[in-house]
């Protein structure tokens, strides 16, 4: 939180969670392809998270505040391939279901709502990334890597209000990067480029006193890693 009175930081109750969770772990055709999945239920008491408080000189700031009941429950998989010699495949998603069901706090035009409920800020429903690489000698020592992978976020809000200016869309972002290796002496060279594609994205949204502030995500971007001991 970025304070304008020592109040903002003031301590909150300890979060309590009872968490549920069953899932598998399946290899398969001898390891050449790996399943994981996963579903839960959090039932949350006194969950912290960034919410609004009354200011006598600033009207609204932001701080950490506690919501008294709140759950979460989703199921999530991952499946990891193998199929030739060299060829990475993996494919991850989430399914994620928020409730609010016992919370009193002032709402974006500041005053006082039931959030019951609603859901909880920043947690999209649907997410997935998916990643894919292959691997091939260059010569006895050295080794030669190429892949690509992508990100999606589904939509969500930052405020607990439902408003539509504080809707974050869903976007997807893609990544590429290409290299060398030497597996003998544990170091890696990579030149990559995130956000491949330069999507123009946000992943926050918030009011301050009377403007409103989108956060945008970073665009286009190259750069150069070198690794040693990885």
């Amino acid at each position: 939180v970025s304070a304008a009175d020592s109040s903002q930081f003031s301590p909150v109750t300890q979060e309590k969670v009872t968490a549920y969770e069953v899932g598998a772990k399946l290899p398969l055709f001898d390891r050449k392809l790996q399943f994981n999945t996963a579903v839960y239920y959090y039932d949350y008491i006194n969950k912290q998270t960034r919410g609004r408080v009354r200011d006598r000189v600033f009207g609204q700031l932001e701080r950490l505040v506690n919501i008294p009941k709140s759950r979460i429950w989703g199921f999530e998989g991952e499946m990891v391939a193998r199929p030739v010699d060299g060829l990475r495949l993996s494919l991850a998603g989430s399914y994620t279901n928020t409730k609010i069901k016992e919370f009193v706090t002032i709402n974006t035009l500041g005053e006082d709502t039931d959030f019951a409920g609603t859901s909880l800020p920043f947690t999209p429903k649907w997410s997935s990334v998916g990643d894919a690489e292959y691997t091939a000698p260059i010569n006895s020592s050295l080794d030669g890597f190429i892949g690509g992978s992508y990100t999606y976020h589904g939509s969500t809000k930052s405020v607990f209000d439902d408003l539509p200016f504080y809707r974050i869309k869903p976007y997807t972002l893609f990544d590429a990067r290409f290299g060398i290796a030497n597996e003998a002496q544990k170091w890696k060279a990579s030149a990559w480029v995130r956000n491949l594609t330069n999507k123009y994205y946000y992943d926050s949204i918030f009011f301050f006193i009377d403007t409103g502030f989108r956060q945008p995500g970073r665009p286009r971007t190259f750069g150069l890693t070198f690794e040693i001991g990885y």
